[in-house]
């Protein structure tokens, strides 16, 4: 983990200068096609840390834990300090480790290896993949970027061939490998060359990288095989072999300025063989019965076909031999879905067989195409599904028949007309249905009131129909069977009136009349809703609104179909008002308003207006009346604000610290306008006058204070940003003496009476990078001690 001061000097750095607007070389990689990898590291795997790279390979120090500035390791962890945490970038591998380096101040070889057996004027391409480790806006904040210089040397490494930045990689949220390559081509004779990867970017806080898949491999044209008919790769059914053809190999010349050719063939893709004496562009095959995979070693040189470091390789040209698949397997004949009107036909094939359907065995219509499943309209028929191999279209010898089939269930039986009880208010209709059916209920306007049930419970009188249907297949009776159900209701309550009251929530009582024998139970819904109160005539609330009267006979239990409708209103509603906690300065007076217009008032001061002056602290209360009487009360506290005193103000380096002789919710300010609630200023030296107020600027107070500062440090770069020691404030001071000493108590610089600012230099010359001692004496105030200058 970085110290404190890194991170300033890397701030210092990062935006000082030219360094964001420096140029990079363009890497690039292989346009073409790439032999087999002559070079590959991959680090290897594991969950221990290591084992060391061989001397000479980095400039870097092994650490078998974190990796301090200047370290590096090989590790399958990357979670240390804020780091991304993930795994290395080799596809495939387990606990795979990658190189990991914390970039030092100055710039060294991340990696080097020396390849050797290469061949003179070949274009090889060398590249790696990377991963910035530090996240934007941990510790850093944005952190200084990766950067990393690719390069060639010959055997000597003497001689440069071949050189690309990456330019800044950034950090991102999450961890992103990506790969760099730099594409060169070896001079007439050269065998061998290092291959380096140089830190190109800063240290500090942030350069933190991993690298992982270290490649060199040759480069070629991009090359293409393709047969007489122009394609690329052909999937034959077996009817069709055996298969003969003209293979061409087709290079665009991107690298190459001539070719030479050997032809090979393999079995499985994997393993290849030279096919003898074959050397030309093009190559006849004949005869194939089985899957064989084709392709073509090039290099400019016939020589260099031999040296596997020298050539590169095409794409394959891929001859494959598939039986024709074999017939679908039918999933079943199915029953049509009356409900929704459709049948779905499906079969099973293997991964890579499509199917067709059609109306007939052999030729017929075309149906669908592409599908497993086949969906129809057509209440009964036989259809046939054909299988299609999707890479050869290879057809199945025969089509597999699936046939929709259609089965209309009896009407319900009914099991007979039933009566409402009136004490639960509901009654039972029942219908008989075989297994496998169930029933639908509607009513006389055919809406649905049941489903998937042979009873119905109705709550109102009336006829109802049960309709019976196939669980299986959805299809319902072609006719339905009547149930009826009786049932006697009491008339609704008759209103004995609307109710108004004079203020909204006083209470008003709503009553209705019933004949003997009836009672009254009220809602707050015209149908369904909440009981308000039961078996009583009246009903007494204090809340506006329509409520509602229902009649339930007492031998019976019935009830009316609807219910009475009866309103509470109010004339007026009362004062809304809202409480208050005001602030009164010392020695001020403030205005307390009730709130609302064009009202009564009455105050517990005795005075009736909106408004009132005072410069009391304390609790105050007014009344606030409508015309009609309706009145609510507001409350606001008064509370007294004392005005602030400044006790002490000091300096503590760039800090400016006010201190008050009470506490309170003070603001204080350097500039008599901006204020904030921290008692802490950051600001440069100088003479200052202090502001200090209390809550809604209370008792604003001042004081005039020297502020004194002493740098701990000064980067004397030219940046423009602080380039130079300098003591604010002190040109405040009618007496003022500096001395500046090295660490061996030379006099480097002194002054007196007079502001202070020293480069950072003697007798015109840069001093190094060090600790320097001052002493200052400043109106018989003595200050001495020891700052930094960084280079």
């Amino acid at each position: 983990m970085k110290k404190i001061t890194l991170h300033i000097i890397i701030t210092v750095f990062f935006f000082a200068g030219n360094f964001l607007n420096r140029a990079y070389a363009q890497l690039s990689f292989c346009s073409g096609n790439s032999g087999d990898p002559i070079y590959s590291e991959t680090f290897g795997t594991g969950t221990s840390n290591g084992p060391a790279l061989p001397p000479g390979t980095t400039s870097y120090t092994y650490a078998n834990t974190q990796p301090d500035d200047g370290f590096y390791t090989i590790s399958s962890n990357t979670n240390w300090f804020d780091w991304h945490d993930t795994q290395d970038h080799t596809p495939g591998d387990v606990n795979g480790r990658c190189l990991i380096v914390n970039a030092d101040f100055t710039a060294g070889e991340f990696y080097r290896t020396t390849i050797e057996g290469l061949c003179g004027g070949t274009t090889y391409e060398f590249s790696s993949w990377l991963l910035n480790l530090l996240p934007p806006g941990g510790f850093c904040g944005t952190g200084i970027p990766i950067n990393v210089k690719f390069q060639i040397w010959d055997s000597t490494d003497t001689v440069l061939l071949a050189s690309g930045d990456t330019g800044d990689i950034q950090g991102t949220t999450t961890p992103v490998w990506e790969e760099y390559g730099l594409v060169f081509t070896t001079t007439s004779g050269q065998s061998s060359v290092i291959l380096k990867m140089i830190n190109n970017g800063i240290g500090g806080c942030g350069n933190d990288l991993a690298i992982d898949d270290i490649v060199f491999k040759t480069c070629g044209d991009t090359i293409t095989v393709q047969n007489s008919d122009n394609n690329q790769n052909v999937s034959l059914c077996s009817d069709q072999i055996p298969y003969s053809t003209t293979l061409q190999a087709v290079p665009d010349f991107s690298v190459f300025n001539s070719h030479a050719y050997q032809w090979q063939q393999s079995e499985d893709g994997i393993n290849w063989t030279d096919i003898p004496g074959e050397t030309n562009q093009t190559y006849q095959v004949s005869g194939i019965t089985t899957t064989t995979a084709f392709r073509v070693k090039v290099a400019e040189s016939a020589v260099n076909l031999a040296n596997n470091s020298c050539n590169t390789i095409s794409e394959h040209f891929n001859i494959s031999i598939v039986d024709p698949p074999d017939s679908p397997l039918s999933d079943g004949d199915v029953s049509f879905n009356c409900a929704a009107n459709l049948a779905a036909l499906s079969v099973s094939v293997p991964d890579g067989v499509t199917v067709n359907w059609y109306d007939a065995l052999v030729n017929g219509n075309s149906l669908e195409v592409g599908s497993n499943t086949f969906v129809t309209n057509q209440s009964t028929g036989t259809f046939y599904a054909e299988a299609v191999d999707e890479t050869t279209g290879c057809v199945a010898a025969t089509r597999t028949p699936v046939t929709v089939f259609t089965a209309y269930p009896d009407a319900p039986i009914s099991n007979g007309d039933v009566i409402i009880d009136c004490e639960t208010g509901t009654a039972v209709a029942q219908v008989t249905v075989p297994a496998g059916v169930s029933v639908n209920w509607y009513d006389q306007s055919l809406n649905v009131l049941a489903t998937d049930s042979p009873t119905y419970t109705a709550t109102q009188p009336g006829v109802y129909f049960a309709e019976s249907y196939s669980i299986e297949t959805g299809c319902v009776s072609l006719t339905g069977t009547e149930v009826e159900v009786l049932g006697i209701n009491p008339e609704p309550p008759v209103t004995n009136g609307d109710v108004e009251v004079g203020c909204a929530t006083d209470s008003g009582t709503l009553s209705v009349s019933v004949p003997d024998g009836v009672i009254v139970n009220w809602y707050d819904a015209a149908s369904e809703g909440n009981l308000l109160a039961a078996n009583t005539a009246s009903y007494t609330t204090n809340l506006e609104g329509i409520y509602y009267a229902e009649a339930v006979d007492e031998n019976t239990g019935c009830k009316s179909l609807q219910r009475t409708a009866v309103e509470l209103s109010a004339q007026d509603e009362y004062p809304e008002v809202e409480d208050e906690i005001r602030i009164l300065c010392e020695n001020e007076f403030i205005t307390l308003d009730a709130g609302i217009a064009n009202l009564s008032y009455l105050w517990n001061t005795g005075e009736i207006t909106q408004q009132i002056l005072t410069n009391q602290p304390g609790t105050y209360t007014v009344v606030v009346s409508s015309a009609a009487n309706c009145s609510a009360t507001k409350t606001i506290q008064v509370i007294q604000s004392e005005s602030p005193v400044i006790q002490s103000i000091d300096s503590e380096g760039f800090q400016l610290i006010i201190e008050t002789t009470e506490t309170g919710n003070f603001q204080y300010s350097t500039d008599g306008t901006q204020f904030q609630t921290s008692n802490v200023f950051y600001v440069e030296g100088g003479a200052y006058t202090i502001y200090v107020q209390g809550p809604d600027g209370c008792g604003l107070t001042t004081a005039e204070y020297i502020h004194f500062v002493i740098p701990k440090f000064f980067t004397p770069n030219n940046d423009g940003f602080n380039d130079r020691f300098k003591l604010g404030g002190i040109e405040q001071y009618n007496s003022s003496v500096v001395h500046i000493f090295d660490r061996y108590g030379k006099l480097l610089y002194q002054t007196k009476n007079q502001p202070f600012s020293w480069d950072g230099t003697f007798n015109n010359k840069q001093l190094p990078a060090d600790d320097y001692w001052y002493y200052i004496e400043i109106e018989n105030q003595v200050f001495q001690g020891h700052f930094t200058l960084k280079r």
